[in-house]
């Protein structure tokens, strides 16, 4: 199973950059897929995007849970970060 992770960005991205970003999160490829707007960029759909939607293993999100903090109380009300 996989939970919905949301790496918020201050800035416009090109493909180009988006794929630096995703490289220098340095996450196990078997364990996330892009979604929304970051995967419409990859595929040549979308020329620039504002952020990085991620959908991440369960193990990575109790990694990240404890590499950043996160609680329970930091998901809105549709249980997403």
């Amino acid at each position: 199973i996989f939970k919905t992770f949301k790496y918020i960005i201050e800035f416009i991205m090109s493909k180009e950059e988006l794929i630096e970003l995703i490289e220098k999160l340095e996450l196990p490829k078997d364990e996330y897929y892009i979604l929304s707007s970051g995967c419409l960029a990859l595929y040549d759909l979308r020329d620039k995007v504002g952020d990085l939607d991620l959908c991440i293993s369960n193990e990575l999100f109790e990694n990240f849970k404890k590499k950043y903090g996160i609680k329970e109380e930091d998901k809105n009300e549709c249980g997403f970060l």
